[in-house]
């Protein structure tokens, strides 16, 4: 619906830069860039953010019709693509994307707004914090049916939603029908520093998405010495910093949230482990440098496959 994308293809082929980053696969103004990108003779990289949203049935159809034919072509043209997860990378080199030029690179967090409380600090209350947007595949409602049964074992809990997006209110709702609306509360987009102060005052983060790429929102909670729980399909990310689950599956998300916000020693060594986790492998200094080292990657590939031999010193 963007009435500017077609643009974007006279706006890449005039820019003298050698390369341009593509930010999605599903994005007509990727579509677009590429194309621009290839007439001119600049490197693409391509980002995949998740390879796939869920939505409708209607929708998930026109999205793998999409992948087959569209994504196919972005695959082929880019001279790298770079994944936020290996089972990502693993689902895109099924669409066509060449095994040589797909990389995997983790997102990052802000050290200025996410960091752990000061050693004298008290400890996080029972609170689990969820982060996001309010849309289908973050699993919000198996969140809300996982709730009563947390309250049976641990009365004192509370959860904290923050965030926006469309089913925010059918989120609230359902929190009233399960009459568990007293003991969540609901919280539209914050600032990074203010979501920092929440996740530091809590003593567990919970994100149990259905399809995700790579959730910003779990490494800044590892970065707040927080334990983590989240789906299966995230266990590559949180290691030993907290625990998957099932998908889909309440009594399961239930049971991990428990163990944290009745148990606030478990939480804490689990948290220390988080932030020893996000330091060495998360940290933005690493991630610019393999950026860095994609796009020189890039740009030297499509020089090569165009036949000069004049490879960029990365300065």
């Amino acid at each position: 619906g963007n009435p500017f994308a077609w643009l974007i293809y006279g706006a890449v082929r005039r820019d003298p830069s050698p390369m341009v980053h593509l930010r999605s696969h599903l994005f007509f103004t990727s579509l677009f860039g590429a194309l621009g990108a290839r007439r001119s003779g600049k490197a693409i990289v391509l980002s995949v953010h998740g390879v796939r949203a869920v939505r409708t049935r209607f929708i998930n159809f026109l999205q793998e019709v999409w992948l087959q034919t569209v994504a196919r072509i972005l695959f082929a043209l880019a001279d790298r693509v770079v994944c936020l997860t290996d089972s990502d990378r693993t689902e895109v080199l099924r669409y066509g994307a060449r095994p040589q030029r797909t990389v995997t690179l983790f997102n990052s967090y802000s050290e200025a707004a996410f960091f752990p409380a000061p050693a004298d600090a008290p400890s996080g209350e029972a609170v689990a914090v969820w982060v996001g947007r309010h849309v289908e595949e973050k699993g919000i409602r198996y969140l809300l049916e996982a709730w009563p049964l947390v309250l049976r074992q641990v009365p004192a809990a509370r959860l904290v939603l923050v965030g926006d997006g469309p089913l925010r209110a059918e989120a609230e709702r359902q929190a009233a029908a399960l009459g568990i609306a007293a003991s969540v509360r609901s919280e539209r987009f914050q600032p990074q520093a203010a979501v920092g102060d929440a996740l530091r005052a809590s003593r567990v983060f919970v994100l149990p998405s259905v399809q995700e790429g790579f959730p910003r929102s779990l490494v800044e909670a590892m970065a707040c010495s927080k334990p983590v729980i989240t789906t299966d399909g995230l266990t590559e990310v949180v290691g030993d910093a907290g625990r998957t689950v099932p998908a889909r599956d309440p009594a399961a998300l239930a049971q991990a949230l428990v163990a944290y916000l009745g148990d606030p020693l478990l939480a804490q060594q689990t948290g220390e482990r988080a932030l020893r986790r996000v330091r060495d492998r998360f940290s933005i200094g690493h991630l610019v440098d393999r950026h860095l080292d994609v796009y020189r990657e890039a740009v030297a590939e499509r020089q090569r496959r165009a036949g000069r031999s004049k490879v960029p010193s990365g300065d």
